[in-house]
């Protein structure tokens, strides 16, 4: 009963807040209109979209925004989730343009600007329900590359910690190959495990598009506030798609001792094959990584340090 008020009250917040036109903890969400209530705030009606998770408290110690990875099932971050509930965090877990269970056709239509919107709305719904909570973002892969991009862009820092797990601000060369044939097929096979895939059709092209226009814009450049944000990135070494190094090198250009890599050892993973790039629960680090990934989550994000 007690979750069930909560739930209620936080969509009659909802409901009223929309109508403000000026964010009361970000200027940044001044000239955002958060978006009405619609069905994708409700669990109950497709798993997939945008949704709240919220902690079994009266007293959160944050709000996280969790946000997915290319093609990759928001309702696979379950165990993350409930992990980060289980230590006093609301969640919202945001559902990129292309990911929440729309058919083929709606991947096919990704624009970078569309991530870019579904990012700040994302955070502005977050800034306007919780004003009050420290903000802690949580982001994998592209996800990670479109929230950074888009504080990059408008020289900011939204967060007042950060944890990225194999973050697509620096890939290896050979993912780039798939670049010159954005234009020519329509999408190609994805190598993720299929449990894990928003749509088993494949990836869009449309989707690639949109990640090289990230990346292009990026560049690599880290605006001296979002450095010094407090952030960790979580990545394998034997990541096949992020480059460890590439953001190694990234960071000691831009001088940065706000920023720390801490390498992830997959050696238990129960996928076959193991697929080092996916590091978002238990099943794709094995035990033993899990528990030391939530370890180190769990200490970073420690706000009475």
């Amino acid at each position: 009963m007690k979750l069930k008020m909560k739930r209620i009250t936080i969509l009659a917040i909802t409901l009223s807040v929309i109508l403000i036109q000026t964010s009361p903890g970000s200027s940044i969400c001044s000239d955002v209109e958060v978006p009405s209530d619609t069905e994708q705030d409700h669990p109950y009606t497709n798993a997939e979209m945008s949704q709240w998770f919220f902690a079994e408290t009266d007293n959160p110690k944050a709000l996280v925004l969790v946000i997915h990875g290319l093609n990759q099932k928001p309702s696979k971050w379950k165990e993350m989730i409930s992990f980060l509930n289980s230590i006093d965090m609301h969640v919202y877990r945001l559902t990129l343009k292309g990911h929440g269970g729309a058919p083929f056709e709606d991947m096919e239509t990704i624009t970078a600007d569309a991530w870019r919107d579904d990012f700040i709305n994302g955070y502005c719904r977050i800034e306007y329900l919780f004003p009050e909570l420290p903000k802690i973002l949580l982001a994998y892969s592209t996800g990670a590359l479109v929230a950074i991009e888009y504080q990059q862009a408008h020289h900011t820092s939204l967060f007042d910690k950060q944890i990225l797990l194999a973050p697509a601000i620096s890939l290896r060369f050979y993912v780039y190959l798939i670049k010159p044939f954005t234009s020519v097929y329509s999408y190609i096979p994805s190598g993720s495990p299929e449990a894990y895939r928003a749509n088993q059709k494949g990836t869009s092209m449309a989707a690639y598009q949109a990640l090289f226009d990230l990346l292009k814009d990026f560049d690599g450049q880290i605006d001296r506030q979002l450095l010094d944000t407090e952030t960790i990135i979580l990545t394998s070494p034997k990541d096949e798609l992020v480059s460890l190094k590439g953001i190694r090198d990234m960071l000691q250009q831009n001088q940065t001792n706000k920023w720390a890599v801490m390498p992830i050892q997959i050696e238990e993973s129960t996928l076959t094959p193991a697929y080092y790039h996916l590091i978002i629960d238990s099943a794709s680090l094995g035990d033993s990584g899990w528990k030391l990934m939530t370890k180190k989550i769990k200490d970073f994000i420690d706000l009475d340090q």
